[in-house]
């Protein structure tokens, strides 16, 4: 009768430990599925359509001067895929290439930015500058999603009360 019981109770023992381990393995899953980060990546091309392979790529944060840089891979794409959210300025470069610069742009938490560039023959101290004064468009996800701002998140502590102020809405 002892042997019996303990037999019982190590076994819920174990599944219980099997079952916290495997909760343990799939929380960074479900974790990442949240994240705040958003991706840019695109294609660098010459003016006929070839890819310029080793392009150097460089990303600027402007509001914090951090940068990065990415090389072109042998098919003519670069990446950036952990990026905070923020105002930034992408630009690259190769030698016999003029300089492309796409100035600010904003990336909002799980952007997937795709940005092409197309080098024109010239110098590197020759460059051409890009308005990215157009939003951002994720052809990439059907996710839609917003950023709260503090003053949105500022009209109403009751989020009921934030629809209340829209004209035609009632509690």
């Amino acid at each position: 009768m002892r042997m019996t019981e303990c037999t019982t109770t190590c076994g819920a023992t174990r599944r219980w430990i099997v079952a916290l381990c495997l909760a343990c393995l799939a929380l960074p899953i479900l974790a990442s599925a949240q994240t705040e980060l958003a991706h840019v990546s695109g294609r660098v091309t010459d003016q006929s359509g070839a890819v310029v392979v080793d392009t150097e790529v460089e990303i600027k944060n402007v509001d914090t001067n951090l940068s990065a840089t990415a090389k072109t891979n042998q098919d003519g794409f670069y990446t950036f895929p952990s990026l905070r959210p923020g105002r930034y300025q992408l630009s690259a470069h190769k030698a016999g290439f003029k300089t492309v610069t796409v100035t600010q742009f904003t990336l909002n938490a799980q952007d997937h930015v795709s940005r092409d560039f197309v080098l024109q023959v010239g110098s590197t101290s020759e460059s051409v500058t890009v308005s990215a004064d157009t939003q951002n468009i994720d052809t990439t996800d059907a996710t839609v999603s917003t950023v709260v701002d503090r003053q949105f998140a500022d009209m109403g502590s009751d989020f009921g009360m934030t629809f209340h102020v829209f004209d035609g809405c009632r509690r």
